[in-house]
């Protein structure tokens, strides 16, 4: 183009227009952190993992905080052990052979330390697990130690309706969830399901009643689906649990492949955190004192009244009229005490022409004996 064409100058002020409003509009779009600054060269920063979380330790000398979902990256263990402390009834899912056990053992564990007494239910019970403690593995004996369990809850309830505001703390450890409500069906262990098998009105009551009464649960299971656990219809029965995940239950409720040897995640106020569970190994191998096993109280066992609710057990089933043990051990008591049909039956409940026929034959037999 000629030097002195009319166009020359008109044509350069545009292109210098042009390139400094290119300049102004990637400056105003491009954050600070991603601008490059010739001024101060950067010190060389040592590479981190990302995939490492932050752990937040309880601060020395203080109670640990409330958590909040701004504030906390991941559950240490002493945070993991006091928010557990303050849920009666906690929830350990995950899959097959990825730690859950060895979580609830640790638990349990705790829970002896503190005062508690225990009940180990579970059907795929090892000799030298929960602290060597002897397990309910049997089903009819589940069967009967749930419905032990509600009779105790029901003699709490009518205790505090008295005035009565301090009891013993129970805790329960109902392993292998799924397997037991699947199987626990009549009230005699059969699989002649009642309207409402034992199994799932012992659950149910257990999380909705049952903490006013400092009676625990610690459900382990591999999945938190209604149908499996046996309490469909009652699914927010389901929210009194504080809920960990384990291993890959854990990876994708957090939705993040964390690399580590222990993955586990708790749930607080609807939101995941990452926790540390990797000391738990260590407690779950300690021995637990056999005196912390609860007992039936005299009212609900054998005349001797004093045997612990951790051995295996037998079913609790009786020969006379689809009586329970229990329930003839009661007629029997009542009847010599003086009492009559009507008082016997207000005292047990149930159906009035099943209760008559039992006592009938109750009465019959001590007669016999006679």
């Amino acid at each position: 183009m000629d030097i002195n064409s009319p166009w020359l100058y008109p044509l350069i002020f545009l292109f210098a227009c042009s390139f400094v409003g290119t300049f102004l509009w990637w400056h105003a779009r491009t954050p600070t952190s991603e601008r490059r600054h010739a001024a101060a060269p950067t010190a060389p920063v040592r590479a981190t993992n990302p995939a490492r979380p932050v752990v937040v330790e309880r601060p020395r000398g203080e109670t640990s905080p409330e958590p909040t979902t701004t504030s906390l990256s991941t559950y240490s263990w002493p945070m993991l052990l006091d928010t557990l402390a303050k849920r009666p009834h906690i929830g350990i899912a995950g899959p097959s052979r990825q730690g859950k056990s060895v979580l609830s053992m640790a638990l349990t564990y705790l829970r002896a330390v503190d005062g508690h007494q225990l009940v180990i239910l579970n059907s795929h019970a090892r000799p030298n697990d929960y602290g060597g403690l002897p397990q309910i593995y049997d089903y009819p004996a589940i069967n009967r130690v749930m419905k032990a369990l509600l009779a105790e809850l029901g003699r709490r309830k009518a205790a505090a309706a008295t005035g009565v505001n301090h009891f013993d703390p129970i805790t329960v450890v109902l392993e292998e969830a799924p397997d037991v409500m699947s199987k626990v069906h009549g009230e005699d262990g059969s699989a002649a399901k009642p309207k409402v098998p034992v199994a799932q009105r012992f659950v149910g009551e257990m999380l909705r009643q049952a903490a006013k009464y400092r009676m625990h649960l610690i459900l382990v299971t591999q999945t938190t689906l209604v149908k499996p656990l046996g309490i469909e219809g009652d699914s927010e029965a389901l929210d009194n649990l504080l809920w960990i995940a384990i291993g890959d239950r854990a990876l994708e409720k957090m939705k993040s492949p964390l690399v580590a040897p222990w993955p586990a995640a708790i749930e607080w106020n609807c939101q995941w955190f990452w926790c540390n569970r990797e000391p738990a190994w260590m407690l779950s191998t300690r021995p637990i004192d056999p005196a912390r096993l609860w007992r039936v109280p005299d009212s609900m066992g054998d005349p001797a009244g004093d045997s612990p609710l951790g051995t295996m057990g037998t079913s609790d089933e009786s020969l006379i009229d689809e009586a329970t043990l229990t329930d003839v051990i009661l007629i029997t008591k009542l009847i010599l005490a003086g009492k009559s049909g009507n008082e016997i039956i207000d005292s047990l409940g149930g159906k009035r022409t099943r209760r008559l026929s039992q006592i009938r034959h109750v009465k019959q037999v001590l007669d016999l004996g006679a």
